[in-house]
């Protein structure tokens, strides 16, 4: 008797170390989460979407857009959970998919070294102490969506290649602002067009996303 008890509770045993070891192995081997790198073309606060262009499973170039609301999770360079203003339009960011659906968006790093910050471009709406209010290029000649920049404290401020102060500046006008590193809403430079047609190439030999 003793006997086939012991029997019974080895098979009991064995058969739940195998189910065990069969979920952990579903949990280990199940669906891989699909990172892509993307880029912002649109920030829509109103209908709170983001456009992005991006690659296929296939590898095409297609143009997405993702509800930001009750969706992804949204996270800086670092890993802190952050809100949706911490993007730009025309800045870099990483969608991470599970099951078919975005589950993640990830501000990318700054190549290390590099110093430099986003810079995207747009008409002046209005300026007002050291802050202020642009509304973004888009794609394919559409508006992008309005935004808020605060000025910082050592910021360049230039109207056609020459130092100015953020007051000289116009609405209506095209500008190019550069935020700081992993900070999109502060400025570190802030460029103006009034009689030159196009802007200088940026520090560093790079071409601004947005041209």
């Amino acid at each position: 008797m003793l006997r086939i008890l012991g029997g019974a509770a080895l098979v009991v045993g064995l058969l739940f170390l195998g189910e065990a070891g069969a979920g952990e192995k579903g949990r280990a081997g199940g669906d891989k989460d699909r990172v892509t790198r993307a880029t912002i073309t649109r920030i829509d606060a109103a209908k709170n979407t983001l456009t992005l262009k991006m690659k296929d499973k296939s590898g095409k170039e297609v143009e997405r857009t993702i509800e930001l609301t009750g969706g992804p999770k949204i996270f800086d360079e670092k890993g802190k959970a952050v809100q949706v203003n911490v993007f730009s339009e025309g800045g870099n960011i990483y969608v991470v998919e599970r099951e078919e659906k975005v589950y993640e968006l990830r501000k990318t790093e700054q190549r290390a070294g590099s110093g430099q910050g986003n810079t995207h471009t747009g008409k002046l709406v209005s300026v007002t102490g050291n802050k202020l209010m642009m509304r973004g290029e888009g794609r394919g000649g559409k508006e992008g969506s309005e935004h808020a920049h605060t000025l910082a404290a050592n910021a360049k401020v230039l109207c056609d290649g020459k130092q100015c102060q953020l007051s000289d500046l116009k609405p209506g006008q095209r500008i190019r602002v550069t935020t700081a590193p992993g900070d999109a809403t502060t400025a570190t430079r802030v460029e103006a067009l009034d009689k030159n047609r196009t802007f200088e190439r940026p520090e560093g030999g790079e071409r601004s996303p947005n041209r």
